[in-house]
Parts: structure tokens; sequence; C-alpha cells
């Protein structure tokens, strides 16, 4: 065998080409198995040349296509099912219709013919593509690929050339002796004989068996007619095609009623008719097509399998198949681990290695195992189980995967909602659709003189209350709930032992119909609250008995100081007045506070500007001008609210002049009072406040201890600052809005 043209013997690299090309001849020689044949072909080209990839191209019966048959370079699962066209604009098209090797220095510009998904996709660069057998009638194609530019030479492409012809010319031999020990080993296979006609001129009886059950006499009838079903399917073009080609033709196809089976068929043609191997293979197929069925189940199943991951691992640790919609919420995709072992996938780290690691060398070892793996900021409970082959081998693993993030953290906050419950004071229950409890807590348990929460699950709510409230939760509570999706106020509750208890109750409706009570005993506030009034009734009629004592001598004081100052002018009877004023004044402020004192009547929205205004309108002055920055819907107790501005207003104008201004405004969670006046030193405000202060001659000093005990009444707050012209300004925060205005 000489050395190919256009290569240099002599030259290191010839050298070992030439002896690549004479040890592959040899083993060429001794191959009859072509799958082998093409394997050594690829290495001995990937030898020669030291590429990235070798691929061998079979041309598939239709010409069209040519699949991924062999190579060097490519994943195990490409091998025999991936398929390229061969257009004439193709790589390989063009390739197939060249005489002599086509070199390609760069794929990307190359612009004889378009570019192949299969090289792009694994970034190849420079190539050579040859023939293998002739343009005439090509087995295929032998190609060599580099993931760098390389400026292939001559030599190469010639060395590239010997190792296809001495592959078709292999692939040919093969066949031959393929053919012929088909001929000669299945003899027992069923099996009969056509002349030119398309009559039968030998039929076995495995054939009989198969194809003639009613035993017909069929030597010397005509195919066609015996069986018409057959010229409406595969046997009679493919049939036709061996003879007019003079080519062995092999198929599957299925014959329908009366046979109802499907054939695997090799026809061998001769000059004088045809010789026909077939068996039924109905069995096979239909495995084949349950076995399609569930793969395509498994691999719907897969690709949709909600909230998690399906991986296939074998006992290398290689991720052999990956699939799921875990993977949306995270940077990790199944490419990044399909044929990769768990120690190659670069999103892994070593804590990752070492969770999976056991997990997965155990399922090998025959277990289920059931582990939880942070991941990426998530959370997923993966269960493994082995694969067992048909001799009850493990071969491999699945591993399912769920994400339970989300779960874990409605987990953990009902978990602290639960302890919330179980730690709370207050009795805390859940009322079913049917109006059952359905959970209460230990504080309801004890709120109502029961051992546990136990004894209320399953009963009705109405054993917490007498007759009298049945009625009233009847007719007017549940109505309530049920319209407004809530209820407050209060109710006489009765506890186990008969005894009966005021309470603050709560009432909440769920979207799914039940109700969350919350029930608080008050028996101790309410208590508390008859005292107070008891002490305040008390003290209204103490305070009432003293100022209607002392508003006698004084109303003659200033009768008598009137008619002084008609025969008299003395500045004397001028303070005098003022001080009688001033203690009128005084014994009203007395009269407020033993009345009011922090007491809060009812709650209502409020508009801020409204009320403002109501108790300007009291002051008793024609210079001084109000001006409301913005408005807001507050909820209090509107008499009290009014007294608190009518306070803070007469004290801007006893400080500040009958020619103040005033200012009110929202800001956040409150409201302010600012004025234009002296303003109030840093170092006095905190006294303020306190009873009996005042820095004005006309003062009681209990119009801002009245304001705040107003704003302590409705649990507020309020402090004194600087306005933003030097004045007083009293700001009183944590005020609670009308959440639908807010």
């Amino acid at each position: 065998m000489g050395f190919p043209s256009g290569t240099d013997p002599n030259t290191p690299s010839g050298i070992r080409q030439q002896k690549i090309i004479a040890r592959f001849g040899q083993a060429a020689l001794d191959t009859v198995d072509i799958d082998q044949l093409l394997d050594n072909a690829s290495m001995a080209v990937a030898e020669g040349l030291g590429t990235d990839y070798v691929t061998v191209l079979e041309l598939v019966s239709s010409r069209e296509d040519a699949v991924l048959r062999e190579g060097v370079g490519w994943r195990e699962e490409l091998m025999g099912m991936t398929a390229v066209t061969t257009d004439p604009s193709s790589y390989v098209g063009y390739s197939l219709q060249s005489e002599d090797p086509v070199i390609v220095d760069n794929l990307q510009t190359e612009a004889r013919f378009t570019e192949q998904n299969l090289l792009t996709n694994h970034d190849t660069a420079s190539s050579i593509s040859v023939v293998i057998d002739s343009t005439e009638n090509p087995w295929g194609l032998l190609e060599t690929h580099t993931t760098d530019h390389r400026d292939f030479t001559d030599q190469d492409a010639a060395f590239v050339q010997s190792i296809a012809t001495i592959l078709a010319s292999a692939i040919d031999t093969s066949q031959e002796r393929h053919e012929l020990e088909e001929i000669y080993g299945r003899i027992s296979d069923a099996f009969f004989a056509l002349d030119k006609d398309w009559q039968f001129t030998y039929i076995n009886d495995q054939a009989h068996d198969v194809i003639n059950p009613d035993g017909r006499e069929l030597e010397g009838e005509n195919v066609w007619g015996e069986f018409p079903a057959a010229t409406e399917r595969k046997f009679k073009p493919k049939y036709e095609q061996a003879m007019y080609d003079q080519e062995t033709v092999s198929f599957e196809e299925y014959y329908p009623e009366p046979l109802n089976a499907w054939f695997e068929v090799r026809a061998y043609p001769s000059e004088t008719g045809l010789s026909v191997y077939f068996r039924d293979v109905t069995d096979r197929k239909e495995q084949e097509r349950q076995l399609r069925e569930s793969e395509q189940r498994f691999r719907t199943l897969a690709e949709s399998f909600p909230n998690g991951g399906v991986h296939y691992f074998d006992a290398d640790l290689r991720y052999q198949y990956v699939s799921g919609s875990g993977f949306d919420p995270i940077d990790t995709s199944p490419e990044d681990l399909i044929g990769k072992t768990i120690y190659e996938v670069d999103p892994y780290t070593e804590e990752d290695i070492e969770l999976l690691e056991p997990l997965m060398e155990s399922t090998l070892d025959g277990n289920q195992e059931t582990v939880e793996l942070p991941y990426e900021g998530r959370i997923f409970e993966g269960h493994s189980v082995p694969l067992r082959g048909e001799t009850g081998k493990v071969t491999g693993g699945f591993f399912i995967t769920q994400d339970i993030t989300d779960q874990r953290k409605r987990q953990r906050k009902l978990e602290a909602r639960s302890a919330a419950m179980e730690a709370s004071t207050d009795g805390i229950a859940i009322l079913d659709v049917d109006e059952s409890y359905r959970f209460a807590n230990q504080a309801h348990a004890d709120i109502y003189g029961y051992d546990s929460p136990d004894a209320f699950v399953g009963n009705s709510w109405q054993m917490c209350y007498g007759k009298d409230e049945h009625e009233r939760f009847e007719s007017e509570v549940m109505p309530t709930l049920d319209a407004e999706g809530q209820w407050r106020g209060e109710a006489i509750g009765t506890r186990k032992d008969g005894t009966t208890f005021p309470q603050e109750l709560s009432l909440s409706r769920t979207t799914d119909g039940q109700a969350i009570c919350v029930v608080r005993d008050i028996s101790e506030r309410k208590e508390r609250e008859r005292q107070l009034a008891r002490q305040n009734d008390r003290l209204e009629e103490f305070t009432s008995i003293v100022s209607h004592d002392l508003r006698g001598p004084l109303s003659v004081a200033t009768g008598r100081m009137k008619l002084a100052s008609e025969g008299c002018d003395s500045p004397h009877l001028a303070k005098a007045r003022q001080s009688v004023d001033r203690a009128m004044d005084l014994i009203e402020d007395l009269r407020t506070l033993a009345r009011e004192g922090d007491a809060v009547g009812e709650v209502e929205p409020i508009e801020l500007e409204v009320i403002a205004q109501e108790a300007w309108e009291t002051i008793e002055t024609t210079e001084a001008t109000l001006a409301i920055e913005r408005s807001q819907k507050l909820r209090a107790d509107r008499s009290r609210v009014r007294q608190l501005f009518e306070n803070l207003f007469r004290n801007a104008v006893d400080h500040g002049g009958e020619a103040v201004s005033v200012c009110v405004g929202w800001e956040e969670t409150g409201f302010f009072v600012a004025d234009d006046g002296p303003g109030i030193p840093p170092e006095t405000r905190d006294q303020v406040f306190e009873t009996g202060y005042s820095t004005a001659e006309s003062g009681t000093g209990y119009g801002l201890n009245i304001v705040s005990e107003i704003v302590a009444a409705h649990d507020w707050e309020i402090t004194v600052t600087e306005s933003d012209v030097g004045g007083a300004r009293f700001e009183i925060t944590g005020v609670e809005t009308n959440s639908t205005d807010a």
C-alpha cells in the first residue's frame, strides 16, 4: 500500500501517520464488526492529528439525513441518536458532493455552505471532511474537528482520506460477510421464495405457521393476490426496490387483518427472483410501544414535575437524566448536571457533595433515603430509590427533590403563631364553619374555668354564655360578624361553675368561614371603673359644693368692686378684679378636672379640621388667626378633643397676645398646634403640664394639665417644641386614624 498523494513520509508527523495507516489497515482486515471498524477508524484519526472530535456519519436509507454512528469526543448518548441534514447547502451535503477532502479553516466565517448545529453547538472551529466510499455511492463521511483554529495541511487531509479509503473497503467486506452469514444462519426463520412474476416458488413450514395458518396452497400463487393488503404497505415497494436495485432490503412493517402482526423482513434479490426471510415481532413492537409510552409519560412527568426535580444517576454517581420545574427559581439548570458526576458539577460546593455522596451511595446499596438539602437559598426535600435491572442488581438510582422552602416558612410562621397564641394571656379560640370550637388556647380555658382547652374542641360556643347572651349573639352579634367580617364589644361570659363575668370580645371571620375569637376577662377593670365612678361622683359633689360656696362671696366682691369703682378711681380695684376673675377661672378648671378627670367617652371618627374650627370659635378674640395646614380623620372622644384644642388655643392667646397666629396640622402619626408667640424655654417645657404651673398673670395652671390628662386618656403622647417662627409647638402622637381614610 503506497502512501497517499500530498503527504511527505519523511517528516516526523508523516512517518507517524504512515504507521497509523498501516496499523489500521491490518486491523481492518481482521475486523468483521462494523461498529468496531468505525471505532478503530475514529481512534486512528484522533491519534494521527490530535484533534478534539472525530465524526463518522452514516447515510440513512432516504439519503436526506446522516446519523452520528461513531466518533471521538462526543457524549455517548449522542451516538446513534443525532441526525444531521444532507441538504446540498449544508456542510455535510457539500462534503458528500466533493471528490476531494473538504478543509475548513474557520467554520464561523465559512461561505461555501451553512453551519452545522452539531458542530457550532460544540464550538468547533476547523475541520476536515472526507467521503467514505465514492461520491456516486457514498456510505457516509469521516470528519475531524478542532475547537481552536488550526491550519490543516494537504498532508493532514491525505491522512484522513487514507483512513476513509481503508474504512470503505472494510465496510464492504464486512457487509458481504454479514449478508452471507444472515442467509445461512436464518434458514430456521420463516422463509419463502418468489420468482420474477411474484409467484411463490417455495415456502417453509415456519412461514406457513406465521402467515398461512389456514393451510392454503400458496406455491404457484401470486403473492399480491394472496396477500392484497401488502400492496398498500411497505412490502410491495420494498420487494420491487430490491429486485430493481439488486440490493438487499430490510424493514419492519405491520400486516392488518387477518394476521394483525408486525414483521421484521429481509429480502435478498437475484436474477431469478427474491428470497424473503421474516419473523413475527409483534410482541417486541408492543413492548417497544409500551416502553415509548412509559418513557414519554416519565419524561412528561419529570419535565412538569411541580416545584421539584427528577434526577437519574448511574453507578458512577453520574447524572444521566435531570428535569423538573424546581430548577426555575434557582441558577443551576439540568444542563449543568447531565453527563457529569457530582464531583464535576461546577455549581456544587463541598458541602453539597458531602450531603449528596453518602445519600447516593446508600441508594446504590439498595436503600431508600430521605433528606433535606439546602441549596442556593432554598430548602429541598429529597427522596431516593434504587433502580434495579432484570437480574435484580442495582444499576442506578432515582433522586426526586421537592422545593419545601415556602412550606418551611409557613410551618415556622404557624409554629410562631401557635406559640404566640399559647403564650397569650388573652383567650384565643377558632370556631369552625358550624360554630363549634376547632381550637382554644390554655388562657381561653383558664378564663372560663376549665382545666384543658380540649374541653372546648367540638362543642358549640354557646357553652360559654347564658340564655340571654345566646339570644343577643344570634340577633345582633353573628349577623354583624357575617355582614362586616368582624365584631367588637362586651359580653357576659359563663364559667364552668356557672358564675358570670364581664368580658371584652373580638370576633373576626376568615375567608374560609371560620371565626377567630379573642376574649379578655375585664372583671377587675369594671370594678376599677365602678370605684372610679364613685370617687368621681364624690369629687364632683365636693367641688360643686366648694365652687358654690366660693362663687357667692366672689360674686359679692365683684359687685362691691363695681360700686366702688363708680366713686373711686383706684388702681387697686383693677388688681382686685383680676384676682377675682382668676379665682373664677380656677374654680371652673377645678370643676372640669373633677367632672372629666382622665375618662374618655365613646370613640368615633373625627375630622381634625372640623373639631379644631369648632374649638376656635370659643376663643374671645377677633385679632387672632387660625390656619389648618392638613386635615385627617382620627378616632377619639369628640368632646374631650374639642376641650384639648380650646385649652391649647387659650394658652396661645394668654401667652402670645390678642393678635397671635395659630397653626394646626397633621404629620405622620399625630397632629400639632403651633403659634408665633414667645415660645416656651427648653428648661421649663417639662413643667408646663404640671398642676398649677403657669407663666401668664391670669392663668390658673390647670389648662395644660387638662390637656395632658386628655392625651393620656387616649393613650397618646404630647411633647413641647419650638415652632418654625419661634413660638410654642405642641405635638400629639400615637393617634389612631380611621384606617379607610389614612
